[in-house]
């Protein structure tokens, strides 16, 4: 903590951090150091917005953008240097210490200065202005009012690198409007990887053309079954969907100009009873698999052991990563059930002529050859911590593994006791925390309160701290058994998403969550205007500890 604060103050613009009692805007994630100053700026439609290099001329066109249907005229912006009733969006003079996404913002009664050594943290400033503004800057009419800002100075830059949403359209599809509405959410509140969960037993949701089953009859069921593993009984409305490689392309494009990176999961070696369905040779047994209308873990499993089923696996592989330039490819690898591998005597063959003694052995196996494959793609293989091969039990018993996992794997935790994430960390693996008791949306908020997520600190206690780098940081999981509609989505995720949020971006230490209560109802009137469903008041926090308001 104390490197953060000499890093803030060597960038020379503030010197006194954020007071609780300070803290009169809704501004989430909670800015690293801020000093308000007193007086405020005001936006009229003589405004300029000025920007000093041709990397920033689109994040001087979006901030004109984001403010032009509620304020109902359109900032100019041009090349140039600041003006006296101007923002003005520079690189020029910013610290290294702020990095890729740090950025300093100040404003003053004659003009706002954006400062950052990229446009990504650019880009974070002018998130930060606009929540600085009258919370009606987010309607899509224009309205008569005072657009001022309050004059202050902050330095800011993130805690974690890797601060991520997850939907899961596996379960159920939502479509293009709704993957957009959530990037722009995650965009202001300087979120920067949305991971793309497409694939599951209950829908394949990406096109891939050399095996068109996938989508023809791997992306619709007949219903969805009220009850867990029940495939007899459901409620007979047939749900489909996928995206188009070309949907694909301009939710990527579309993200990254909002600078996210999508990182999409294919699931593998389990949670493939919907690819299965459409091309049974991909499976471990001769049993007819259908599209399941039922959640809850599936036995269908790849047949790893047959070099077509590899060979079609990387076929996927390589048409997806065409799709998506970022450098992770997630495949998943969690809950997969061993017992049809147990049964299959090819690959007990394939086992016996590998040494392998147990499906985990042959489970990291595979998962060895499949990174490799993606290392040659230029892309590194992030799966849930099954893909390990260990856990905590083997730890504690001091187990030794045959087959060790590649380190150049992303560990993304989910379950199990942190000490099996501690773990993966001193062995030089990155680590990503999402451990479901904290992270997972689809909880209600009797289970995973606001307050409850708020207070989360994904640093694993205990870990050493030269093994730190290795939390390359968070994931909120909003998995879709129980959103069939963007509303019960919706109600899910907010107000929580910004707990996970402002717990990538803001140092532990100077986090409070009844000081964080008091600035979301920013937010609240925000989802208020713009039609977001959200949980309210002491709904979204049943249960409570014993800390004084």
């Amino acid at each position: 903590m104390i490197k953060r604060i000499l890093i803030v103050l060597a960038v020379g613009l503030v010197t006194s951090f954020v007071a609780a009692e300070e803290v009169a805007v809704g501004l989430v994630p909670k800015p690293v150091a801020m000093k308000l100053l007193g007086g405020s700026f005001k936006i009229d439609s003589a405004t300029e917005i000025v920007y000093d290099g041709a990397d920033l001329e689109r994040t001087g066109k979006q901030l004109s953008a984001y403010l032009e249907p509620a304020m109902g005229f359109a900032l100019k912006t041009k090349a140039g240097r600041a003006a006296a009733n101007g923002i003005l969006i520079t690189t020029q003079g910013a610290s290294e210490k702020l990095g890729d996404e740090g950025y300093v913002l100040s404003v003053h009664e004659n003009g706002i200065v954006v400062k950052a050594r990229t446009a990504q943290g650019a880009f974070y400033g002018i998130q930060s202005i606009r929540q600085l503004l009258p919370v009606a800057v987010f309607g899509d009419d224009p309205v008569k009012a005072e657009w001022t800002v309050p004059c202050l100075d902050i330095a800011d830059m993130p805690r974690f690198s890797w601060r991520a949403f997850m939907l899961d359209e596996g379960r159920y599809f939502k479509g293009m409007a709704v993957v957009k509405d959530i990037l722009e959410e995650m965009a202001l509140l300087k979120m920067n990887v949305y991971h793309w969960h497409l694939v599951d037993d209950q829908g394949w949701r990406i096109e891939i053309k050399k095996y068109p089953k996938l989508t023809e009859i791997g992306s619709k069921r007949p219903g969805t079954s009220a009850k867990k593993n029940n495939e007899t009984e459901h409620n007979g409305i047939p749900h489909e969907g996928f995206y188009t490689q070309e949907q694909i392309k301009e939710i990527v494009k579309y993200a990254a100009d909002l600078h996210i990176s999508v990182i999409p999961e294919i699931e593998m070696p389990g949670h493939a009873s919907a690819s299965i369905a459409a091309y049974p040779e991909m499976g471990s047994t001769d049993e007819k698999v259908e599209v399941p209308v039922s959640f809850g873990r599936k036995l269908h499993c790849y047949n790893v052991a047959d070099q077509k089923v590899y060979d079609m696996l990387v076929d996927i592989l390589d048409e997806t990563i065409a799709l998506f330039p970022a450098d992770v490819l997630h495949i998943g690898g969690d809950e997969v059930n061993y017992s049809q591998w147990d049964k299959n005597a090819m690959i007990q063959e394939y086992m016996a002529k590998h040494g392998l003694k147990d499906g985990k052995e042959l489970q990291v196996h595979f998962l060895n050859r499949m990174s490799k494959t993606l290392e040659s793609k230029g892309r590194r293989m992030m799966g849930w911590n099954e893909i390990l091969g260990i856990d905590e039990g083997d730890i504690k018993r001091g187990t030794v593994k045959e087959v060790e996992l590649s380190k150049k794997a992303i560990i993304h935790f989910w379950k199990g006791d942190a000490d099996l994430a501690k773990e993966a960390a001193k062995r030089g693996y990155d680590v990503v925390n999402s451990l479901h008791h904290y992270t997972y949306l689809d909880y209600n908020f009797g289970r995973l309160t606001l307050q409850k997520a708020y207070e989360y600190d994904p640093m694993f206690e205990g870990l050493e701290p030269q093994y730190h780098k290795n939390i390359i940081g968070i994931g909120c999981q909003m998995w879709g058994e129980t959103i069939p509609g963007v509303k019960n989505m919706q109600l899910k995720m907010h107000p929580r998403m910004l707990a996970f949020a402002e717990m990538g971006w803001t140092p532990q230490a100077s986090r409070e969550y009844y000081e964080f209560e008091k600035r979301i109802d920013y937010h609240c009137q925000r989802y208020q205007l713009t039609g977001v469903a959200y949980v309210t008041g002491q709904g979204r926090n049943s249960w409570r500890n014993k800390k004084k308001k």
